[in-house]
């Protein structure tokens, strides 16, 4: 449920994350009671992505429901890449009060990045 207020926009951020491996990069927790929606999600590359896109996975694992899933596609070192408008419009409310999981599908054989997500919470 929304209200109108404006929401609470928290940027959350990892660091020299392996996207080439299909392991968790990390996770955080809104704050307590607040639904959250995903504003942004981009990825600057630290190491680069080579033979074939990294996936990118944002959700809940205990339900398997994912709130953004997209690819970065094979690129040089020092290049970013972003979630487009309508991956990001096709995601799901994040859950008030759960853990949201942040993850790669490991389909890539080499990349490193830095992943910078924007959530808003109401």
């Amino acid at each position: 449920m929304y209200t109108y207020d404006k929401p609470l926009r928290i940027t959350y951020q990892f660091a020299a994350a392996a996207i080439d491996t299909d392991a968790l990069i990390g996770t955080f927790i809104g704050p307590p009671g607040k639904v959250g929606r995903i504003v942004s999600c981009t990825v600057a590359l630290t190491a680069a992505v080579t033979v074939a896109a990294a996936g990118i996975e944002i959700g809940i694992a205990a339900n398997g429901t994912e709130n953004l899933s997209f690819d970065v596609p094979i690129l040089a070192i020092n290049l970013g890449h972003s979630a487009t408008a309508a991956e990001i419009a096709a995601g799901a409310d994040i859950i008030a009060d759960a853990v949201t999981y942040v993850g790669a599908d490991g389909d890539a054989n080499a990349g490193d990045g830095d992943i910078t997500i924007v959530v808003d919470w109401y």
